[in-house]
């Protein structure tokens, strides 16, 4: 289950393992991801110049698309991983 908040220009999708957050930074539009058992810990995921995000919706959603689809292969292959050190 994927809850979306939008704060314009930040984008916060709160995930059922954890958080990911995408930040207007300076030029870039930055994605960090915060696993919900690991609060001290944020990874930063990717980037993109804020200006190709801006306006064009289609991009702003292939980007935050990618963004997902790499947390989410991320958390299968870790907990993949555990299952196979089992």
């Amino acid at each position: 289950m994927i809850r979306q908040k939008i704060y314009e220009p930040d984008l916060i999708l709160v995930m059922s393992h954890g958080t990911l957050r995408i930040r207007h930074e300076a030029a870039y539009w930055n994605a960090y991801y915060m696993h919900n058992s690991v609060y001290d810990e944020v990874l930063f995921i990717g980037t993109i110049l804020y200006r190709t995000v801006k306006e064009d919706q289609e991009t702003r959603k292939l980007f935050v698309d990618l963004m997902k689809t790499i947390i989410l292969k991320m958390i299968k292959d870790m907990t993949h991983e555990r299952k196979a050190k089992r």
